[in-house]
Parts: structure tokens; sequence; C-alpha cells
């Protein structure tokens, strides 16, 4: 009895020491009360996001990291959550103070996240999140404001065309 009670246990589970680690990340990020283990509003915004990381989304938006951006810059840096092309080349340009900045911040963002993962034990660290998480090569592209057609976008986002990465009106 007490061999099948260890077996049934949450302790026997491989997965379950990852489960924790990633438990203890949403108590200190504050998305879990820790007191009552229940989700917090930050929970309930991070739980809404589904086409990216739902952590560095969220703690953009509390952050207000869009906020003094015109509409095409916020576009340009909600792009760098969702861009999925790699390049091994160098970051691509970024048109505007204000949108580097916030380009700069955002990287800062996913810097915490992936050191805050670290302390608490999952196996990642700063550099590798923020690689893992965001791609700013489309950026410059979608910060302009006016619709340009797919051929010139495509050369200037340095990409192969007709690959279905782009969406048109």
């Amino acid at each position: 009895l007490g061999k099948l009670s260890k077996l049934a246990s949450n302790e026997s589970l491989s997965l379950f020491p990852d489960f924790q680690a990633r438990v203890a990340v949403l108590k200190r990020l504050s998305y879990v009360d820790a007191g009552t283990e229940t989700v917090t509003l930050k929970g309930k915004v991070a739980c809404e996001v589904a086409t990216c990381d739902e952590i560095l989304l969220s703690e953009m938006v509390l952050e207000n990291v869009l906020e003094p951006l015109e509409p095409e810059e916020v576009a340009a840096l909600l792009s760098a959550l969702i861009f999925q092309e790699r390049k091994e080349d160098a970051e691509p340009s970024i048109p505007s103070a204000r949108l580097k900045e916030a380009c700069e911040t955002l990287r800062a963002l996913a810097r915490r996240l992936g050191q805050v993962q670290r302390e608490c034990g999952l196996p990642t660290d700063a550099e590798s999140f923020l690689a893992e998480c965001l791609n700013f090569g489309y950026v410059r592209v979608v910060s302009r404001s006016n619709p340009w057609p797919c051929l010139p976008v495509c050369w200037l986002a340095e990409m192969t065309p007709f690959r279905g990465i782009h969406v048109r009106p």
C-alpha cells in the first residue's frame, strides 16, 4: 500500500519539479497570489494571450511600454513577439528613437523574465529566453505607416517572398 501511495503521489511525476518551478515564477511575478494560490488580475490578463509568450506580453502591457508609441509603432513592437523567421545576421535597424527605446525596454523585460525563471529553477537564462521570445526582424517593415506592395516589403524585411509570412488587406 505504501508503494502504491508513493507511485500515485505528485513527487513521483517526472514533470513535477518543472511544474513547481513554473508556479514559483508565477508567484514571484504576482500572477498567482502566494498566500491563497489563486490567480491574480495579472494572471487573468496572461491567460487571455494565446499567440506569444504570455508573461512577456502581459508585463509589456501592464508596465505601459506601449503608451508613448504611435499605432504603427505599437504594431511594429508587437511584431517582435510573433515574427518567427530567424536570421543569423545583425539586428535590423529600427527607424525611430521612440520605437528603439521601446524595443530596448522589451529586451530588458525579456532578460528580467529569463533571469527570474533561472532563479526559480527552470533551465533557461536571460539571453536564451530573449532569443526564444523576441525577433525584431520585422519591426522596420511594420513601422512603415504607408501601405507598400508585397515585394518591396519582402526586400525591406530581407526575406523570401511567397512564404505566407505577410498578410495584406
